[in-house]
């Protein structure tokens, strides 16, 4: 599992307060179901050629009550996503662990989840606006140069 580099929480806490967010954020603290499905691969992300897909991905995020403000910016520093990838029915990687940042402008704003593997061979992104208890938007999953594109809702738990 990656942790966040302390220069990187270092640098957040420098930018902000860690005071409570008066926007209804804390919200976002929490368990979610997350299942995300990718409609599109590019085999190489840097080309603009893609083929059908029809990978998934389940698992659970917990976003930690920590958050770092700087202005309208929450940032939530300690989200862990532990979650299997199936690049195919039947073609699933063993459930992996992820730690993560996710980020939030406030009401009306998409709330931003990224998470990527140790060395950075496989990057999380999912990106939606809140939608009663849950997140419902834009995902990809990227393994080295090859990125699947598609969507992903993540319903909370508690």
């Amino acid at each position: 599992m990656r942790r966040l580099p302390a220069a990187a929480l270092a640098l957040a806490a420098a930018c902000g307060d860690s005071t409570e967010p008066g926007d209804g954020s804390r919200a976002l603290v929490g368990t979610y179901a997350i299942e995300a499905t990718y409609t599109t691969l590019r085999p190489d992300a840097r080309l603009p050629a893609t083929t059908p897909a029809t990978a998934t991905l389940s698992g659970t995020v917990v976003v930690a009550d920590t958050s770092v403000t700087n202005g309208a910016l929450i940032t939530f520093p300690d989200v862990r996503l532990t979650a299997a990838f199936c690049a195919t029915r039947g073609a699933c990687s063993p459930s992996e662990s992820y730690g993560g940042v996710t980020t939030y402008f406030g009401p009306g704003s998409p709330v931003t989840l990224v998470f990527s593997s140790i060395a950075g061979a496989r990057t999380l992104h999912f990106e939606g606006p809140p939608a009663g208890d849950s997140i419902v938007g834009f995902a990809w999953y990227q393994v080295n140069n090859a990125r699947y594109d598609g969507s992903f809702v993540a319903r909370k738990r508690r």
